[in-house]
């Protein structure tokens, strides 16, 4: 009877799903989905539909969008954002209001669901929702059409390039940073020339925000940017919340410190600075890090050793 105890038993069950009690274990969580009393259970059951790919329980899935707990709908959404197709024109038809509903909440997601059931299409739904009241909301329609940017015909691009670039310098560190991503890959380099400005003339800005400035200059190779990382690439107790992802930053920039330090972080006592490395290493596609990489595989273990094959393959995708 007590909830917490059902919440566990549903973690433990859907952790042993295999092909021979698959067909069960559906109808368990299509139950629990309906009638379960507490909303944190039919949470868990959304989420776990999602994590083991249960497409066939899509039909539950867009009953319970009429559920009177708005964190399950939210649940239920990410579920079907993740599981549910274009061609399926019950979800399209039942998603596509939730993105004017009322909880910031629920638009939020149902706009994350949106881009992957109309791909291309959701233009027009993505940047009407640039001047959503929420902030949350207003940032997630900027990262989706981050994404989807590159996949924009030439047309397209050009009509909606003045547009986005009217709404770019927000009050929001992280929404300039996206918009300037965003805006250069339409070809409006001054975007990240402004980022730049901006940086270096405003006092006060947090420093998760800096953060992910140095990440956007590494990632876009940003030279103009490096008198600026320079300034703030530190290590050991004076590395501070922005010393590393200026180190990465540089690296990306072809600086040979930064790209010595990121290899010394590979010889880390820690194993999450040699994990930020290996990441670090990923992002950039730092190819000369190999044999290093292979090095550290010969005495690495556990979740460690998958993180080294991981960034082994997504290097082998940079070889000529």
């Amino acid at each position: 009877m007590r909830s917490e105890v059902r919440r566990s038993a549903l973690v433990d069950l859907v952790r042993n799903v295999d092909v021979e009690n698959r067909r069960e274990v559906v109808a368990v969580l299509a139950r629990i989905l309906r009638q379960d009393a507490d909303p944190l259970v039919r949470e868990v059951a959304a989420i776990a539909i999602a994590d083991n790919a249960m497409v066939e329980l899509v039909p539950e899935l867009l009953v319970s969008l009429d559920d009177p707990a708005p964190r399950v709908r939210q649940m239920v959404l990410v579920a079907l954002g993740e599981l549910a197709e274009a061609t399926h024109a019950d979800v399209v038809e039942r998603v596509r209001p939730l993105l004017q509903s009322p909880l910031p909440a629920l638009r939020y997601q149902a706009l994350v669901a949106w881009r992957r059931l109309a791909g291309a299409g959701a233009t027009a739904e993505l940047v009407a929702a640039l001047d959503d009241p929420d902030l949350e909301v207003r940032w997630i329609a900027w990262t989706l059409i981050e994404e989807t940017v590159e996949k924009w015909d030439d047309s397209v691009r050009e009509r909606l390039r003045a547009s986005l670039l009217g709404r770019a310098d927000a009050d929001c560190e992280r929404i300039r940073v996206v918009a300037a991503s965003v805006l250069l890959r339409l070809g409006e380099p001054a975007a990240m020339a402004r980022l730049l400005a901006h940086v270096q003339s405003v006092s006060g800005i947090d420093r998760k925000a800096l953060a992910e400035v140095a990440k956007c200059f590494g990632q876009h190779k940003y030279a103009p940017a490096r008198d600026w990382l320079l300034g703030h690439a530190r290590r050991g107790w004076f590395e501070g919340a922005l010393g590393w992802p200026a180190t990465v930053a540089l690296a990306g920039l072809g600086d040979a410190k930064a790209q010595h330090a990121l290899l010394e972080e590979l010889n880390s006592a820690s194993v999450r600075r040699r994990g930020r490395a290996l990441e670090a290493i990923i992002a950039l596609g730092f190819v000369a890090a190999r044999e290093q990489v292979r090095a550290l595989g010969r005495r690495a273990t556990g979740a460690e050793s998958w993180l080294v094959r991981e960034t082994l393959m997504a290097l082998d995708k940079h070889q000529p």
